[in-house]
């Protein structure tokens, strides 16, 4: 039994757990069955329209389906329902990744340089570093966005855990770098 089984099992026994729902679109998502992903996270926020768990996968749905249009969509309502403030630079990881789908990427990957120069999240044991590393994967950074991930793997970043399973990292997965970072994820399993 997989990860999708047991948690579609634990939604049936508790129908109205909108965690678990948002978990089961998260194995999905994981999984590479972004119409999956989406349906579900669709249906937990026709639940309860602010739950920023199934808003943040629904993002991430959108960024990999390259549906820049929704994934900002999204991500303002995560933004407001989560209490966050465009203006800070803590944010500035998160609005790179969904403008990497549109605009100039040199510009946003400057932009987020300076952010991280100037906020919690471009410290070096931040809790922010995975989000970092997809930031600039997705800007097509393949250099900063090792760097992050090895940050990640010092910092002990609790999203480091995905990182053989996902999706937005597929292009990185033959570089020597990526594979030394998954041998010693499974090392610690």
């Amino acid at each position: 039994m997989d990860a999708a089984d047991q948690l579609e099992t634990a939604a049936r026994l508790d129908p109205d757990s909108l965690i678990v729902k948002t978990e089961l679109a998260m194995a999905f998502f994981h999984s590479k069955h972004y119409d999956e992903a989406k349906k579900i996270c669709e249906n937990v926020l026709s639940e309860n329209e602010e739950f920023v768990p199934a808003l943040k996968v629904l993002r991430w749905t959108y960024l990999m389906k390259k549906d820049y249009r929704s994934a900002r969509s999204v991500f303002q309502k995560e933004l407001s329902y989560s209490g966050g403030d465009p203006g800070d630079p803590d944010w500035n990881m998160i609005s790179a990744q969904v403008e990497s789908l549109e605009g100039n990427k040199r510009r946003i990957g400057e932009k987020l340089d300076r952010s991280l120069k100037h906020s919690s999240a471009g410290k070096a044991n931040s809790a922010f570093s995975y989000e970092n590393a997809l930031a600039y994967n997705l800007l097509g950074n393949r250099e900063k966005a090792l760097k992050w991930l090895e940050k990640a793997e010092i910092a002990r970043d609790t999203d480091f855990i995905m990182l053989e399973i996902d999706p937005r990292f597929e292009n990185l997965r033959t570089e020597p770098r990526f594979q030394k970072l998954l041998r010693k994820l499974k090392k610690r399993s």
